[in-house]
């Protein structure tokens, strides 16, 4: 992203409100008002419903926004809420004049920021179709590797603060798949897990799951 879209997220970002651990920042359908940036911590966003269990629709790590399909609509398509005690830098689109900013500008360093992250997760939910456990699960953790590394942070060993029945709703999985394909990884040599915290020993190893190749 140019400077000049960095400076105008930086000069609108006037609250950074540390959550405690299952805050909600914003609920599906309530109007939109602002954009987060996470600083720390981690969240899920997901849809309510009333007579199944609540349909998770992505992951957001540090370095990412959330809110950001609101302002299209006028309103949040899904609620977002902190995994883990996290931080996040607010935006206010009300704030905007006072930083000298127009919303045009920010629209546009927006998509240039997401652009990547949205088809990346397009293409991760697309591809999910027709594959195994293994499969899903090897493409989960070099996604959230991808994002990492993109961002420059470290990207071979990090913290999973979803749940497993979290992923496994993202994933189409169930809770007990998504703890047995990770403990194969491990015994295979692929990944190494520390209760949340996961090391991939070997990349293209899992690329090879992902990918299923003979």
């Amino acid at each position: 992203m140019r400077k000049s879209a960095v400076a105008s997220r930086k000069a609108c970002c006037f609250a950074v409100a540390p959550s405690a651990g299952v805050r909600r920042y914003f609920a599906r359908t309530t109007p939109f008002h602002s954009l987060f940036a996470v600083k720390s911590g981690s969240f899920k966003t997901y849809v309510p419903r009333f007579d199944h269990p609540d349909q998770v629709v992505g992951f957001h790590l540090v370095g990412e926004m959330l809110g950001c399909e609101g302002m299209a609509g006028g309103n949040y398509p899904y609620t977002a809420r902190a995994l883990e005690n996290s931080s996040v830098c607010e935006l206010r689109l009300e704030k905007l004049s006072d930083a000298g900013r127009s919303i045009e500008e920010l629209q546009k360093g927006i998509i240039e920021l997401q652009g990547k992250e949205v088809a990346f997760s397009h293409e991760l939910i697309a591809s999910m179709v027709h594959q195994s456990s293994e499969q899903r699960v090897a493409g989960f953790l070099l996604s959230l590797s991808n994002r990492l590394q993109r961002r420059g942070m470290p990207s071979s060993e990090f913290n999973m603060g979803m749940s497993r029945s979290d992923i496994g709703n993202f994933l189409g999985l169930a809770g007990e798949t998504v703890s047995r394909v990770p403990t194969k990884f491990q015994k295979q040599g692929l990944i190494k897990l520390n209760h949340k915290r996961v090391t991939i020993l070997d990349a293209a190893a899992v690329q090879h799951f992902a990918n299923d190749l003979d």
